[in-house]
């Protein structure tokens, strides 16, 4: 189980109709509680803020309207074994003794499951049983039966991002390994042996694209090896695409060093093996600075051609979560600007923050 996925490599050439993002004009009547309007004709998103203080909230669907809701989709989330609860409503299995000490509790050792999601901390199904998860060094066949600071590199549990430059993997997949420090790995076709390789960054300065073909990284001049991201539309007025984030940008590199601190804290024992990542137990369990630094520095990988040159109602209503994480970082102690700024948005990121912290408190 990877961190999230890493689109590489691509084969051919796509060229993107992109639609605008962009605030509502204010002669142009919304109705029926709509917060964002879709102009099929246009290809344009007309975005309004939910003013009503009961239905705050705007869940985006694409190509369609959307309407304010009393609800946000995290909230909707039942929880996992581990994970914090009020009620037994809240656990995703209450029948397994459901919130206890505000905890959702899960099937115990020797219990039975369907599946690992089933399992308490510590523990992954196997056979309909949940039994003790595998130390390193013991045979895998799935990274969720590892402990959750390990994945499966050929059949053989291993600490994540613990291989060193040059060092041999068992597998290399689309040239990634999550066990390789750099994520990047290389295979010899002479040998059939797998290396850990140099992390690789775009070779445009500039993330702005028209196609694929915008977002090779540099060559890595011992395997011959470079990668391609997609060229993404954004959420931004000009409908402007954008690269997605390579192992070698600094953005990548700062969300891997605290994924890191987090598969190695003792807190990340607390979740359940499917959730070793997942946003909700890292927040629940983890030291508050240190959790919003990794969920930004994620966000910020995974979303990265939507955070983009956003105008104020794009920040505001479609990606207000990322902007609060990055209004928060700014309160906290870091290396320093481009933990916070990455690599090409400068100081974009800061534009409407102020505001944004003011609607949503």
């Amino acid at each position: 189980m990877l961190p999230f996925s890493l689109l590489f490599l691509i084969i051919g050439v796509s060229y993107a109709l992109c639609p605008s993002y962009q605030c509502k004009p204010r002669t142009m009547p919304f109705k029926d509680n709509i917060c964002v309007f879709y102009d099929e004709h246009t290809l344009t998103y007309r975005i309004n803020p939910c003013e009503d203080p009961f239905q705050r909230y705007c869940i985006f669907n694409p190509l369609q309207n959307s309407t304010c809701s009393v609800s946000s989709k995290k909230s909707l989330i039942q929880k996992y074994p581990g994970e914090k609860c009020s009620t037994d409503e809240d656990c995703r299995y209450p029948y397994f003794g459901g919130c206890t000490d505000e905890i959702c509790l899960g099937s115990i050792k020797d219990g039975y499951c369907s599946d690992s999601s089933f399992c308490s901390p510590g523990l992954y199904c196997k056979y309909n049983t949940c039994i003790s998860q595998l130390q390193d060094g013991d045979q895998c066949t799935y990274d969720y039966e590892c402990q959750n600071g390990s994945g499966c590199d050929g059949n053989i549990c291993k600490k994540y991002f613990s291989a060193k430059l040059n060092e041999e993997v068992n597998t290399c997949k689309d040239n990634v390994n999550y066990i390789c420090e750099s994520t990047l790995c290389y295979t010899n076709a002479t040998t059939s042996f797998s290396y850990c390789i140099t992390p690789l960054a775009r070779r445009n300065k500039s993330p702005e694209c028209l196609s694929d073909n915008d977002c090779y990284s540099r060559v890595d001049r011992k395997s011959g090896v470079m990668l391609k991201s997609e060229c993404q539309c954004g959420m931004n007025p000009d409908g402007k695409q954008y690269c997605g984030i390579l192992p070698g940008d600094v953005e990548f590199m700062y969300y891997i060093r605290h994924l890191k601190k987090w598969y190695n804290s003792t807190e990340v024992k607390n979740c359940n093996t499917l959730r070793r990542d997942a946003r909700q137990c890292i927040e629940e369990h983890w030291d508050e600075d240190e959790a919003v630094k990794l969920i930004f520095y994620k966000e910020r990988v995974v979303n990265f051609a939507n955070i983009q040159e956003n105008d104020y109602c794009a920040e505001t209503v479609l990606n207000a979560d990322f902007f609060v994480l990055a209004h928060k970082m700014g309160h906290l102690t870091v290396e320093n600007p481009h933990e916070i700024l990455g690599s090409s948005q400068g100081s974009v990121i800061w534009l409407g923050l102020s505001l944004i912290f003011l609607i949503l408190n």
